[in-house]
Parts: structure tokens; C-alpha cells; sequence
């Protein structure tokens, strides 16, 4: 949802901050879980991910525990070969009789491992099946054929991950509160194919009230979405984001199928979440000059129970963990409500981030494409041409998807621009850090806030 622009903000920052580690000394490893800095890059037990399989080595609860091989990760097939290949602790758990030695004529070398599902969505019996989300089957290795469907429902299979991951992806949204039948036919199997039952849950009834979604504050669950663009970088996302606080909510110039949202930092204390008075926020549909009723708006679309906002273009003048994000081009966001409020889900964000405003924070006296150069080293994803007035391959495209985004009872977001914080500081000597910030030349101006009025 709107709150998505929050998203992809975020998105840059962990890639920001990821690097950052080394920028400490080369020299030392960083060692896990002793809760010591060990390569003194500010960061207490980061992980890396030096296969490029997604997987970090430290810092998250799926551990990678053989970050030099990237047939090794949590949920790869167990292979036959004296290694721990999924990470569970266990070695070729799945083989109790024996790899197969050629010095014993009982022996069938030639006998092929028996494929078996290891992971499904909807799983049997699911009552709350997403509406829109794909549905999918991952195996412990390719089979040699495989067909998915759906009783009644029209739909295209794709693989990936070498054959190991099934998707199939209906032409239309399901309905909700529906049963359905799922039928997984594969080879070679002893137990193909199976028919599994699952229900949708309500999201795709529409909202009986629309005007109660005014003022709703939602909080966006960034660190479990789906990146799947960049490539490679949803473990290291979802490790860094985690703890972090985003929030959303439609603003009382929202109108019939035209919404307004407004976009906040906030923060969580013993269970309960707040806004961070000290952090701008953004209005994600009124345009650059961030007045809503003007000519430059761009209201979201309210289609009950969906919700759009985009393509536009998202100016951030908060910073992010210190971290200045600038504009995020071509924003596109959806999602859907829950028929009670209590949530929305299906949320699917994207857009464009041009790199150079973030390559200081990575390396002060590195290259304007530093971020771009590090992507590629890590994990192995080339910047785009940027284009327009600004051109060069500086910029990334960022997708996320099964966006979550929870009601958060009892909290109202207050619209904060740099002169409030400006004035809060003059005031009461709060906001100090962030009103300083505009304060380009420290005299007292703040020239990076003409909003403010002395």
C-alpha cells in the first residue's frame, strides 16, 4: 500500500548499511553472535552473504552455515554427500539407508532419488489463502515433469530455481471465502499426484464502511515482504530491516474513490508503536509540492477493497538511520484491505531509486556509482540507466511483494514538515541532531528548510 513508498525507501537503507561494514578494518573477520564489533565497522554481529544464495552467515535465524558454496543454504535439497546441504544440522538425513557404496553388488547406483515436496503455499487445509498470491510447490529436487491446477480455475505454471520451485499463477484473482482444489501431479513420485483443499481467507470483500479508513494508522511489515527485485538480497533486506517501524494512513481530504495517504517513521516500546516526532513525513499523493488540493496531486485509487497509488514520483526529505533517500521515481503500489480494517495485505511495491545521493554514506570519497559497484560485487545486480535530465547506470529498480501492513489502535499521524522540527528545536531544545541537519552552513539559517520562518 501507500505505505509502500516507506517500503522502498527502506529498501536503499539496508543496502546502505549492509556495505558499511566494510568500510571497517579489512583486516578483521566479524565474528557471530559474541556481541563484539569485531571488524569495527559500527555493526555488532552483521552477516555476509559471499555466495550470492541469499543466505546470510550470522545476524538472522535462518543461518547459512557454508556462506563459500551456494548449493548450501536453509531449504536446499539434502544431496547424498557426507555435507549438512540444508543447514538443519543434520547430514544426509534423508538417505538412512546409505549413499550406495560400488564395492557392494547389492548396491543400485543407478537408482534415482525419490522427489518429494519440501515446501507448499497454500498448505492443506488453509483457510486464509490470500486471494491474489501465487500458489506454489517446492520440491528437494527438479522432477522430470510436473502439472499444477486448480478445479475450475484457468492459470500458467513457471519454474524456477532450477526446477526445484512450481508456481502457479491463476489468470484471475480467486474469490474470497472459497473453497478450492488443488491437484500436484509429478514424476518421478510413489505419491503423485495429491489433492489438497484450501479455503481463501476475506480479504476481496469489500470494506463496509470506506470513510472509517480515514485516519486508520497502519503499521508496514517491511522486514517478511518478498523482494524480488534486486535479485539475491531478501534475506539481507529482511535482516536489516527488522525492528525497523513504518507507518501509514489516509488523510481526511480522502474522497470517494480518491485517497490521500500520508507516510511516518515510528518506533515500538514494549508492544506499543508511536510516532517519531522528530522525522518528517511524506504525503505519497500530493505531488512535488506536497500540499494536498493542488494542482500536482496524484490521488490513490480507492477500488473497494483495493487500493493503488501510482506510478508518481516520491521525494523523501527524512533520512533513514542517518541516510538521506532523496526521490523514488515511478512508484507503484497496491493492496487490500481486510473487510474489517484490521489489515491489508497483498501489498505489492516498486519503483526506481537513483543510487548517487547514497554512494557518500557508503564511501565519502569514493565514486558517485559506489553503490552500484557494490551490488554488483555482492550480489552480482547491474544499475540501470537512469535517463531524462540526469542520465547514467545509477539507478535500481526495487519490487516487493505479500506486503502486510497492521492496524495499530489508538494512533492518529501528525503531518511534520522540517519547520516543525526546526521549530521544536528553537522551542524546547528537542529535535536537536534533525533540525540541525537543514542547517547547511551552521549559522543559524537553515537553508535546507524554506519552509522555515524565523
Amino acid at each position: 500500500m501507500h505505505l509502500r513508498s516507506l517500503l522502498l525507501l527502506v529498501v536503499l537503507i539496508p543496502l546502505a548499511c549492509a556495505p558499511q561494514r566494510r568500510g571497517g578494518t579489512p583486516t578483521l573477520d566479524e565474528i557471530c553472535d559474541d556481541g563484539i564489533d569485531n571488524d569495527e565497522d559500527g555493526t555488532v554481529d552483521e552477516g555476509e552473504d559471499d555466495d550470492n544464495d541469499g543466505f546470510l552467515d550470522c545476524g538472522v535465524e535462518d543461518l547459512d552455515c557454508d556462506d563459500q558454496d551456494a548449493d548450501v543454504h536453509p531449504g536446499a535439497g539434502e544431496t547424498c554427500d557426507g555435507i549438512d546441504n540444508d543447514c538443519d544440522g543434520a547430514i544426509d538425513e534423508d538417505f538412512p539407508d546409505g549413499c550406495g557404496d560400488d564395492d557392494d553388488a547389492t548396491d543400485d547406483d543407478d537408482a534415482v532419488e525419490e522427489v518429494i515436496i519440501v515446501d507448499m503455499s497454500p498448505e492443506p487445509g488453509a483457510d486464509d489463502h490470500f486471494l491474489s498470491a501465487d500458489l506454489f510447490v517446492v520440491f528437494n529436487q527438479a522432477p522430470d515433469s510436473v502439472e499444477l491446477s486448480v478445479a475450475g480455475v484457468t492459470g500458467a505454471t513457471e519454474t524456477s530455481s532450477n526446477g526445484r520451485v512450481v508456481t502457479f499463477d491463476p489468470s484471475n484473482p480467486l474469490e474470497p471465502n472459497t473453497e478450492y482444489l488443488w491437484t500436484i501431479t509429478w514424476s518421478p513420485s510413489i505419491d503423485s499426484p495429491i489433492e489438497i483443499e484450501f479455503e481463501t481467507g476475506p480479504h476481496g470483500d469489500p470494506v463496509g464502511d470506506p470513510d472509517a479508513i480515514i485516519g486508520r494508522a497502519y503499521q508496514i511489515d517491511v522486514a517478511n515482504a518478498d523482494f524480488t527485485e534486486p535479485a539475491g538480497v531478501g534475506a539481507i533486506l529482511g535482516s536489516q530491516l527488522d525492528g525497523m517501524v513504518f507507518l501509514m494512513a489516509a488523510t481526511p481530504e480522502s474522497s470517494g474513490s480518491d485517497m490521500h495517504v500520508i507516510l511516518a517513521q515510528g518506533e515500538e516500546s514494549a508492544g506499543n508503536v508511536s510516532q517519531l516526532p522528530c522525522v518528517t513525513t511524506t504525503y505519497a499523493t500530493a505531488g512535488p509540492d506536497q500540499v494536498i488540493g493542488t494542482a500536482d496531486d496524484a490521488p490513490g485509487d480507492f477500488d473497494n477493497p483495493d487500493i493503488t497509488v501510482g506510478p508518481v514520483d516520491l521525494a523523501f526529505d527524512a533520512a533513514i538511520q542517518g541516510i538521506g533517500i532523496g526521490t523514488v521515481n515511478d512508484v507503484f503500489m497496491t493492496s487490500t484491505f481486510h473487510p474489517a480494517l484490521d489489515d491489508l495485505q497483498g501489498g505489492i511495491v516498486e519503483g526506481t531509486i537513483d543510487t548517487r545521493p547514497l554512494a557518500p554514506e557508503l564511501d565519502p570519497d569514493g565514486d558517485e556509482d559506489a553503490l552500484c559497484q557494490l551490488l554488483e560485487e555482492v550480489v552480482g545486480v547491474g544499475c540501470i540507466e537512469c535517463g531524462g535530465e540526469n542520465p547514467g547506470e545509477f539507478c535500481l529498480n526495487v519490487r516487493a511483494q505479500n506486503v502486510t501492513s497492521e492496524y495499530v489502535p489508538g494512533l492518529t499521524l501528525v503531518p511534520r514538515t522540517c519547520a516543525d522540527i526546526i521549530e521544536e528545536f528553537e522551542s524546547s531544545g528537542d529535535c536537536d541532531s534533525e533540525a540541525l541537519d537543514y542547517d547547511e552552513d551552521s549559522d543559524g539559517e537553515y537553508e535546507l528548510c524554506p519552509a522555515w520562518q524565523p
